[in-house]
This record gives structure tokens, C-alpha cells and sequence, in this order.
């Protein structure tokens, strides 16, 4: 299901775009969970195969002894067209990797009614919301162009997503402001109300563990290996207890077996100390994130290994090898390097400037005044 990470996050107008088989794939994910609002809102819907595939989907949820609402009829009335999936879903974005703090950026467009296209810049963060919304306006070939420069740079690990899908996290974003009081410009603003932003939309949660987590868990601080969760460091705060406790431990010039066995207990329990609850549930929702990062460029391994520890850190409190990685890889960036070793091989021998080349010439004597 292509830009369809999650089925119980799919919003309507991502429904309506997708095949009717992977639509139906959806809705039955809807029905296992016993939730009813995506196929309702299918069932009334505009494209006549998506309503067939949501009022068969409240057929299965009233069967199973969940209270479904009647699909409304069909008005009389006109109504205006539906947005057309290509019209909104055919100018895919870019959001980027999810950096160490939490901070996203995104970059997405559509269409104008005259000819030409929007362009809108957003900075995203998971725990102050939207940060920045910016409005541009371009033409089609122009934008094209910049999303082929993106799509060039192999070394980016980003997610193309259409439209619909790009703004649904904006909205997730947006739903953070009031209470992080983050407050945008009034640009942002006039764009947030362009966009349709207000109405919030839940952050997304990684589903329960699953019977093969377990092994994946085991292996989960090698995420740290990977070039974009690499850079990802502890909070400032978070690292103050950590560096009193290795000043303390060099301060009794232990051996360096030693010390480093003291250090990385110091280092575990500042990990342990750190991941509380909330902070669990912080690195769940930027791992789940960043997992579908990795499977849109092929890194089946990494967005394996991202999706279980996700689920380890939302929903269980057992260790995290992922989190005692983040506070140990702090020591060896502390580690003192050794200094160079440098060998004495005598005066060296003045070179003749290269064939053909003449010397520079002297420097003139300064001039008196």
C-alpha cells in the first residue's frame, strides 16, 4: 500500500486515492480493530467503489456486535466534485528524516486553479508542533526539477508522500502548539487556515509488540549504526547527571578496564534514569516515523529493527539496549584522543621548483616614507 504506512491512520482522501484492493486491505484492517469512522465516512463518500467497499466494511463491524451508524443515502441535491486524486495526490512531497530532536522538515505543493503551483516549507517538531509554515508560488516544471534534485542525492534518506499525506502530519504538528504555546508568524497563520490545519489529528501509536519483536529488541542499539539515527544525542539536561559521574570516576585514575566498566554503568543508569514514560513514548513515535523513512529507500533491515523497538519503548518498561546506546556512545566522543606520534627524520632537503617553472621572485624592500 503505497504512502500507507499504518491502515489506522488512513484518512479518507488517502483512501479514496489508493486501488480499490488496497482500499479493501484498509477497511479490513478498520474492521479488525473494531473502529468505525474511516469506513462510515468511506460509505458516504464521493467515489461510488470506496462507498461499496465502506458500507461492506459496517456490514462486517454490525455482524461482529459493533454499533456501526447507517450509511447515509445518497442526497439530492448537487453537490460540488470531489476533489480529484490526481488534482491533490499527484504533487508528492518530501518529509525528512526525523532528527535527534524530534525536529522534521517538510516540503509539499499543489495545484492552483489559474496554472502554476503553491509551494509551502514547514519545520516540524514532536514536541513543540508546528514550528514554521512557509508559501511560495512556482510553476509545475520548477518544482518537478527540485524534486529531482532530491530524488538524485542518494545519500538522503527522505519520504516522497503525496499531498493529503504530507498535511496530515502538519496537522499532528499544529495539534502540539496550543498546549507547547508555541506561536507561529502571521504568515504562518494565514497558511495554517489556508491549509485547513486547525482540525486536529491524533498522534500516531505504534501498535502492541509482536511474537518476533523479541529478537529484533536484542539488536536494536544498532540503530545507532545508521547514518540519520547516528547523530541522534540525549537532551542537554539529560547528559549533565552523566558527566559529573565521569569526572567523578576519572577523578580516582581507576585503570582503564576499570574505568571504562565505571563509565558505562554511569552511562546505563543516566539511560535508565532519562527513559521515563513520556520519553519512552517520545523516542516510540520518532523510531515509527523515521521506520517508514527506511522502508520508502529500501532499508528493510533498519525499518524492521525501528518498528520493534517502537513497540518495545510504547508499550512495555523493559530495558532498552536502543536507549543505553544513546548515553554510550557519549563516551567515546568524551574519550580522550591519543596525541600523534611524530618521528624525527631530519632537515629536509630544499626542492628545485618543477621543471619549467622559474622561483618566485624576491620580495621588494618596504618603502621608506
Amino acid at each position: 500500500m503505497r504512502h500507507v504506512n499504518d491502515p489506522l491512520s488512513c484518512t479518507l482522501n488517502q483512501l479514496v486515492a489508493a486501488s480499490e484492493g488496497d482500499a479493501k486491505t484498509i477497511l479490513d484492517a478498520w474492521v479488525a480493530a473494531k473502529r468505525t469512522e474511516l469506513p462510515a465516512a468511506a460509505a458516504a463518500g464521493p467515489s461510488k467503489a470506496h462507498a461499496k467497499l465502506g458500507k461492506a466494511a459496517l456490514y462486517k463491524l454490525k455482524s461482529l456486535g459493533v454499533a456501526a451508524p447507517e450509511a447515509a443515502p445518497p442526497s439530492s441535491s448537487p453537490q460540488a466534485p470531489a476533489p480529484s486524486p490526481t488534482e491533490e495526490a499527484g504533487l508528492d512531497g518530501i518529509l525528512s528524516s526525523v532528527l535527534g530532536t524530534g525536529d522534521r522538515a517538510a516540503f509539499f505543493g499543489r495545484t492552483l486553479r489559474g496554472g502554476g503551483v503553491e509551494v509551502f516549507q514547514a519545520i516540524l517538531n514532536d514536541e513543540t508542533g508546528l514550528m514554521q509554515l512557509e508559501r511560495s508560488e512556482s510553476n509545475r516544471a520548477t518544482y518537478r526539477d527540485r524534486l529531482k534534485v532530491v530524488r538524485a542525492d542518494d545519500e538522503l534518506a527522505v519520504l516522497f508522500a503525496p499531498f493529503p499525506r504530507v498535511r496530515d502530519e502538519l496537522r499532528r504538528a499544529y495539534s502540539l502548539n496550543a498546549e507547547a504555546k508555541t506561536v507561529l508568524s502571521e504568515d504562518g497563520q494565514r497558511n495554517v487556515a489556508r491549509l485547513s490545519l486547525a482540525e486536529a489529528l491524533p498522534l500516531i501509536d505504534p501498535p502492541r509488540p509482536e511474537t518476533q519483536d523479541a529478537g529484533l529488541i536484542a539488536k536494536a542499539d544498532a540503530l545507532h549504526d545508521e547514518p540519520e539515527i547516528a547523530q541522534w544525542m540525549p537532551a542537554k539536561a539529560a547528559l549533565e547527571p552523566l558527566t559529573l559521574a565521569l569526572e567523578a570516576v576519572r577523578a580516582k585514575a581507576l585503570s582503564d578496564d576499570a574505568e571504562r566498566a565505571a563509565q558505562l554503568a554511569d552511562a546505563r543508569a543516566a539511560a535508565a534514569a532519562h527513559f521515563t514514560a513520556p520519553v519512552r513514548k517520545l523516542y516510540a513515535r520518532r523510531l515509527w516515523a523515521q521506520a517508514e523513512v527506511y522502508d520508502a529507500n529500501q532499508r528493510a533491515d533498519a525499518a524492521a529493527l525501528a518498528r520493534a523497538e517502537a513497540r518495545n519503548l510504547f508499550h512495555t518498561e523493559a530495558p532498552s539496549l536502543f536507549g543505553e546506546r544513546l548515553f554510550t556512545k557519549v563516551l567515546a566522543l568524551q574519550r580522550p584522543k591519543p596525541p600523534p606520534v611524530s618521528v624525527d627524520i631530519g632537515p629536509r632537503p630544499s626542492r628545485p621548483p618543477p621543471s619549467g617553472l622559474a622561483p618566485p621572485p624576491p620580495m621588494p624592500p618596504p618603502r621608506k616614507k
